[in-house]
């Protein structure tokens, strides 16, 4: 009996360590250091306007504007393999309308500073 208290012990010690040294060796998520906006155009079926922004870093608490009026994230993608390093968001706007419009995009980083990033673009349609 005390020789197979002492292999489970054995193994259990073995697997906590392995456990453990992958954890020390995971580093902290990057803060958002960078956004823009890449793209935008204008979907033919619906008529929405869509702006595509890049964001490196990790981020929350995303918040939009498009001519002064809080607007939605309608898509995200992971930006990077294996190593996710940011995340491209696409917006979906108001129904496309020619004229000049003011797009805002702000999001706040997940960890340490946890600074907050924005653009703004001028956008002619």
């Amino acid at each position: 009996m005390k020789k197979v208290s002492r292999v489970i012990a054995i193994f259990l010690s073995v697997f906590m360590i392995i456990g453990m040294s992958s954890a020390v060796n995971a580093a902290p998520a990057p803060p958002v250091s960078k956004v823009q906006v890449v793209d935008y155009k204008v979907n033919e079926k619906d008529g929405y306007l869509y702006v595509i922004v890049s964001v490196t870093g990790y981020g929350k608490a995303v918040y939009a504007t498009y001519d002064n009026m809080q607007v939605y994230v309608s898509d995200v993608e992971s930006v990077g393999r294996p190593i996710v390093t940011g995340e491209i968001y696409t917006v979906k706007c108001k129904r496309a309308i020619p004229g000049t419009h003011n797009f805002m995009f702000r999001i706040t980083s997940v960890n340490s500073p946890w600074n907050t990033v924005s653009v703004r673009k001028t956008i002619n349609l």
